[in-house]
């Protein structure tokens, strides 16, 4: 089976990203968790993407706000090495990293999730 989506992330959000694959059976997205983001190796970078047959469709989840976390830095790096643009799954930018309730936060998440199969 080809990989149509190729995820990347970073952290603990790995987990629930692996859950919502497999709720969904999904056989063409692909899920890799990136735990050294500096330095950036942009070759193991592009051996992964060629590996799983070069996606077009490349997207970075990370729990954190788009202002915070690796976002800002990581998506022209993997526009550089791979040479495709990043589509983005993960929360809005705010101005505190957490939204205060646990019903909201949970809400956010599970949007999050669905994000990254569906941007």
């Amino acid at each position: 089976v080809k990989t149509e989506r190729l995820i990347l992330c970073s952290g603990k959000v790995f987990y629930d990203l692996e859950a919502e694959r497999a709720a969904r059976q999904d056989t063409t997205t692909t899920i890799v968790r990136v735990e050294q983001l500096f330095p950036l190796d942009p070759s193991a970078l592009k051996k992964i993407h060629t590996q799983y047959g070069s996606p077009a469709k490349v997207v970075w989840v990370q729990d954190e706000p788009k202002n915070m976390a690796g976002w800002s830095f990581i998506s022209p790096m993997i526009e550089s090495a791979l040479g495709v643009k990043p589509l983005y799954a993960g929360r809005d930018a705010a101005a505190s990293p957490a939204v205060g309730a646990l019903s909201v936060h949970k809400l956010e998440q599970s949007d999050l999730i669905q994000q990254a199969f569906t941007v």
